[in-house]
């Protein structure tokens, strides 16, 4: 079962500062939300010291990770380069019932981070291969967004602008849709999906 998670207000432990953390960092930060920030590691990417240094929420500790830093965390992200180290770091904080995903197993998390695409302000997709495959997550995401975002955008202006449809404009709905030049351009690139679409809508 996929859900959303608000980190609006958690405290987060990202424990590394490379690649993948800088990845995990961009993502919270586009958020645009309210929540405190622990980056842990040696050594860090210039852009993670960047970010942090445009960023009050953001305080980055050039050491290493000790058990005592998942105090007062509610989420951890276990982002280093070192199996073993990222492996204790899930088992600390699974011990402490809290939130982890370890970038190096997808055994040792109990939460995953989605490929997330923002069609407007309320139409939000996200696509999830539980941690197995990122690249492909992020394939999927692309097609979304460069070939059915804008039937999709333009479906919600025309047909769903209302934030709720009564249950007796359901059946005039579903005719509009069935005869709609917007989901006729599905056709163009997938005919037999078109059909079973519009099928189903009917239904």
């Amino acid at each position: 079962m996929n859900i959303n998670f608000d980190f609006t207000n958690k405290k987060i432990l990202i424990v590394g500062a490379g690649k993948v953390a800088l990845r995990r960092l961009q993502k919270i930060v586009n958020q645009k939300i309210e929540c405190k920030v622990k980056i842990i590691s040696p050594v860090t990417l210039p852009k993670i010291d960047l970010i942090a240094a445009n960023n009050k929420n953001i305080s980055v500790f050039k050491r290493k990770y000790k058990k005592n830093d998942i105090k007062n965390q509610n989420i951890v992200l276990a982002c280093t380069n070192e199996l073993e180290i990222n492996k204790k770091i899930s088992h600390d904080a699974i011990k402490s019932n809290l939130l982890v995903n370890n970038a190096s197993d997808k055994e040792l998390s109990n939460f995953f981070f989605t490929s997330n695409i923002k069609l407007d302000k309320n139409i939000n997709i996200n696509i999830n291969t539980n941690g197995s495959n990122p690249l492909l997550s992020k394939v999927i995401r692309l097609i979304i967004e460069e070939s059915l975002k804008n039937v999709i955008c333009d479906l919600n202006k025309k047909f769903f602008s209302n934030n709720r449809i009564a249950s007796s404009e359901v059946k005039d709905l579903k005719h509009q849709l069935s005869k709609s030049d917007i989901l006729k351009k599905i056709s163009k690139i997938d005919d037999k999906a078109y059909k079973k679409i519009i099928r189903q809508i009917k239904e």
